[in-house]
C-alpha cells in the first residue's frame, strides 16, 4: 500500500473512532425488587439511568449517589406502584436515606420516603445538585442541623408531594421539611403538615429564591415562621397557610405573598413578621352563596362556599389560580328543624365547595353556616309557603270523564272527554311528576293511565297490577314526586313502587275491613300520602302505611251510601263525600267536617274523581 493510500485509511479510522466517542448513549432502565440494595444498583448503572422500584418496602439508608439518577415507582398497570405501596424506610438511622457526593441530579417519582434521620442535614435527601420530587411523600423524617426531610444546596423542584411530621431538631436548626442554602425552591400543589424547626417550620430558604403555588401548610410550627422562613426573595400565591402563631418570617429580603388563604377573612398582618418586606394584601376570603335563595318546603338550594374573591372584592378566575383542591369546608344549618345540609363537609375543586340544603318547614328564614379553618360565614335561604293549590272535582259516567274547573254549582268550564268504557273504575294521579293530574281507569286487574285529559287519553301506560274485584288507589307513597297505584282488597292495601307490570316493590299491610271504601291523602301536608277508609259515615285516616295504620284519626262525616272523595285544600288533603249529584267538601278532617262547601255537579250513579287538572 503506498503512503497516500495508507494515510487515507488512517484518516477514515480516526473519523470512525471519533464518531464512536461522541455518539450519544441512550439512558437505560433498571427494575429491582424489595431486598435489592438501591445503593449497589446505583453504583452499577450509568449516569442518567432510571431505577424502577417494584412495590414493597425497601429498608435502607445511607444511599450515596455520585451520578445523575432517576428513581421511581413502577406505576405500570400490572405493578400498580405508588407512594402508598413503594416505600423506602430509613429505619431511623443516623445518616439519612440519600446523600449526594457532588453536584449531581436526582429525581424521585411516586415514592414514599419515611423514617429518614440524620445527625447532619437532610433526613431523607441531602443534595447539592438539581433535585426533582414528584408525587411523593415524606413522613417522620428529621435532621439535627436542618432540612428534616430535604437539604438542598442547588435547584429544588417539588410537585404534588406531601410532607408530614418532619423536623429540624437542634435549637437553631431551620427548615422542618426543607432547607435550601443557597439555591432555589419551587413548590407546586404540595402539602406540609405538622412540621417544625427553629425557623421555617416547613421551609427555610437562605440566600435562595422560593416560588410556592397552590400548596397547603397546616399545623407547622417554629418560633420564627411556622410555615416559611426566608432570607432571600420569593413568591407565595394561591396557597393555604394556617396554624398558630406567625406563618411567614422574612429575616431579610422581599416576599410577595398576595392572593393566599390565611385561615381567616381578617387582615393577616399578625401572621407575618421579620425585618424583611412582605406584601400580603390583597388576600383570599371565604364567601358563601345560596342558589336559589328562595325555596319552598322540600325544595333544595345549592350552598356554595368559594375562595374566588379577594379582600378587595376582586374576582379570581380559577383558570388562573385557586386555593389547593381538597380544602375542606364544613356546613351546618343554624336550626336542624328548619332544614338539613348534605354533605356536612366537602373539599374544594377549583376554589369552590358545594353542599345541598333541603327545607323541612313551610315558612322560615334559614341560616346555613360554613366553616373553614378559623373563619365562619353564613348565607340565608328564604323558605316561602307553597303556592295555594286546590284540586277540583269531576265525575266518570259510562266511559266519559267530566272534569270541573271550579268547585261550584255546575263546575264552571267543563272538560269532557272519552276514556275507558262502562264498568271501568276511574282514578286520577300525577303520573309524570309534572304537578298536573291526569285520569286513568282500572279494569279487571289492569291499569290504563292517560298522559293527557283528552279523548283517548294520549299515550297510554297499560300494566297489570291487582285482580278483578280490587279497588284502585293512587298516591305519593314516598314523598313528593310521581303518583303510583295500589289496590285495596278485603282489608289489605297493596301499594306499588312503580307503574309497571307487577308494580315493582310492593308494600302490603292490613288496614280497614271488607266492605270499607279506601281513600288516600296527605293528611298532614308532609308531602307523603297515607291511606284511610270510609265506613258507613265514618272516616278512619292512617298516619302510616303499615299494619294498623299507626295513629288513627277517626271522625264522622257523611252517611251510609255516600261515596268518599279527597281534595287538596291548599297542601293538605281533606275529605268530602258525593251524594246523588252533590259534592260536600269538608274544610277539616274532624267530626262534621268544619265549614262545608256544597255544590251540584254530575248526577246519581256517577263516580266522583278529584285532581289538579292544570
Amino acid at each position: 500500500m503506498d503512503l497516500k493510500r495508507y494515510s487515507l485509511v488512517l484518516v477514515w479510522l480516526l473519523i470512525i473512532a471519533l464518531g464512536m466517542m461522541v455518539a450519544p448513549v441512550s439512558a437505560a432502565t433498571w427494575t429491582i425488587n424489595p431486598g435489592t440494595s438501591i445503593s449497589a444498583e446505583i453504583s452499577k448503572v450509568s449516569s442518567g439511568d432510571t431505577i424502577i422500584l417494584n412495590p414493597g418496602v425497601y429498608n435502607q439508608n445511607t444511599i450515596f449517589f455520585s451520578k445523575n439518577i432517576i428513581i421511581e415507582a413502577n406505576t405500570s398497570p400490572s405493578a400498580g406502584g405508588g407512594p402508598a405501596n413503594t416505600i423506602i424506610d430509613g429505619l431511623g438511622g443516623t445518616s439519612g436515606i440519600f446523600d449526594g457526593t457532588g453536584k449531581y441530579n436526582l429525581t424521585i417519582d411516586n415514592l414514599s420516603l419515611m423514617n429518614g434521620i440524620t445527625t447532619a442535614s437532610g433526613g431523607a435527601i441531602d443534595s447539592d445538585g438539581t433535585l426533582t420530587i414528584t408525587s411523593s411523600t415524606f413522613t417522620n423524617c428529621s435532621a439535627a442541623e436542618g432540612g428534616g426531610a430535604i437539604d438542598s444546596d442547588g435547584t429544588l423542584t417539588i410537585t404534588s408531594s406531601t410532607f408530614t411530621n418532619c423536623r429540624a431538631t437542634l435549637s437553631n436548626a431551620a427548615g422542618g421539611a426543607i432547607e435550601s442554602v443557597p439555591g432555589s425552591v419551587t413548590v407546586t400543589n404540595s402539602t406540609f403538615t405538622d412540621c417544625s424547626a427553629a425557623e421555617g417550620g416547613a421551609i427555610f430558604a437562605g440566600q435562595s429564591h422560593i416560588y410556592i403555588n397552590t400548596s397547603t401548610f397546616t399545623d407547622c410550627s417554629a418560633p420564627e415562621g411556622g410555615a416559611i422562613g426566608l432570607a432571600g426573595s420569593g413568591t407565595i400565591q394561591f396557597s393555604r397557610l394556617t396554624g398558630d402563631g406567625t406563618a411567614v418570617y422574612v429575616e431579610d429580603g422581599t416576599l410577595t405573598a398576595t392572593d393566599n388563604w390565611w385561615g381567616t377573612n381578617a387582615n393577616p398582618s399578625s401572621f407575618v413578621s421579620g425585618t424583611g418586606t412582605v406584601s400580603y394584601s390583597p388576600w383570599l376570603v371565604l364567601g358563601v352563596t345560596a342558589f336559589p335563595s328562595s325555596i319552598t318546603k322540600s325544595e333544595k338550594s345549592t350552598i356554595q362556599a368559594n375562595f374566588t374573591y379577594d379582600s378587595d372584592g376582586t374576582y379570581h378566575n380559577p383558570v388562573s389560580g385557586h386555593v389547593p383542591d381538597g380544602t375542606i369546608v364544613s356546613y351546618r344549618p343554624a336550626l336542624i328543624q328548619v332544614g338539613m345540609v348534605s354533605p356536612t363537609s366537602a373539599g374544594t375543586v377549583s376554589g369552590i365547595s358545594k353542599a345541598t340544603f333541603t327545607a323541612h318547614v313551610t315558612s322560615d328564614l334559614a341560616l346555613v353556616w360554613v366553616l373553614c379553618d378559623n373563619q365562619e360565614s353564613y348565607t340565608t335561604i328564604n323558605i316561602t309557603p307553597e303556592a295555594a293549590t286546590t284540586s277540583t272535582t269531576g265525575v266518570y259516567r259510562n266511559g266519559v270523564f267530566y272534569l270541573a274547573s271550579s268547585n261550584t254549582n255546575g263546575g264552571g268550564t267543563i272538560n269532557g272527554f272519552t276514556f275507558g268504557t262502562t264498568g271501568d273504575v276511574p282514578i286520577a294521579g300525577d303520573w309524570t311528576g309534572s304537578g298536573t293530574d291526569t285520569v286513568g281507569v282500572f279494569r279487571k286487574g289492569t291499569f290504563f293511565l292517560a298522559s293527557n285529559n283528552t279523548n283517548g287519553g294520549g299515550t297510554i301506560n297499560g300494566f297489570t297490577f291487582g285482580t278483578t274485584g280490587d279497588v284502585p288507589v293512587a298516591g305519593h307513597w314516598s314523598g313528593p314526586g310521581t303518583d303510583t297505584v295500589g289496590v285495596f282488597r278485603k282489608g289489605t292495601f297493596y301499594l306499588a313502587s312503580s307503574n309497571t307490570n307487577g308494580g315493582g316493590t310492593v308494600t302490603g299491610f292490613t288496614f280497614g275491613t271488607t266492605g270499607d271504601i279506601p281513600v288516600v291523602g296527605d293528611w298532614t301536608g308532609s308531602g307523603t300520602d297515607t291511606v284511610g277508609v270510609f265506613r258507613k259515615g265514618t272516616f278512619y285516616l292512617a298516619s302510616s302505611n303499615t299494619n294498623g295504620g299507626g295513629t288513627i284519626n277517626g271522625f264522622t262525616f257523611g252517611t251510609t251510601g255516600d261515596v268518599p272523595v279527597v281534595w287538596n285544600n291548599n297542601g293538605v288533603s281533606t275529605i268530602g263525600i258525593f251524594r246523588n249529584g252533590v259534592f260536600y267538601l269538608a274544610s277539616a278532617n274532624q267530626n262534621g267536617g268544619g265549614t262545608i262547601s256544597a255544590y251540584t255537579f254530575g248526577t246519581t250513579g256517577d263516580v266522583p274523581v278529584t285532581g289538579q287538572w292544570g
